[in-house]
């Protein structure tokens, strides 16, 4: 017989080597950036909060009730949300396609994308599928992203 060398299967340190997303900066600065833009979508509820406050102020003090007037302001101040939700959107799918194809776990992108996709359900039809999918994944996945610690009597087992 002849006398084979046993040569043991890959491990996840070596295969996290050669994947440029497991767990490296590049994996973490997709998170951070992707998490970053997804977060404007605040900036945009609170401008249009503002704005239509104001606007609204202008109507109880000037006493003006011309609804041409009224739609061509609210429609000014839904614009600027608008281009601002468009970009914010692109960053959260950013954080969703790092979430999927990336391994990046951290329980602060776990937390802050179940918040981001919380506020997404609001921006229907776009926003509400994306968040949808993404609470569906994140749930899915929970344990990767809180890692358990290793006690004596685990490490002890697999030795």
């Amino acid at each position: 017989m002849k006398n084979e060398a046993y040569e043991p299967p890959e491990s996840k340190l070596e295969t996290a080597d050669t994947d440029p997303v497991a767990n490296t900066p590049v994996g973490r600065a997709l998170a951070i950036v992707g998490t970053l833009v997804a977060s404007t979508i605040m900036v945009g509820f609170g401008m249009l909060f503002i704005e239509l406050t104001e606007l609204f102020n202008e109507i109880v003090v000037d006493g003006q009730g011309d609804p041409r007037a009224v739609s061509g302001e609210i429609a000014s101040a839904s614009v600027s949300f608008l281009m601002l939700a468009a970009f914010s959107l692109l960053g959260f799918l950013l954080s969703f396609l790092t979430a999927i194809f990336g391994r990046y776990r951290s329980s602060w992108f776990f937390k802050c994308s179940v918040a981001l996709c919380i506020v997404y359900l609001l921006l229907f039809p776009v926003g509400t599928i994306i968040a949808i999918c993404f609470l569906v994944f994140l749930v899915r996945r929970r344990e990767e992203f809180f890692p358990r610690p290793e006690t004596a009597d685990t490490a002890s087992n697999s030795a």
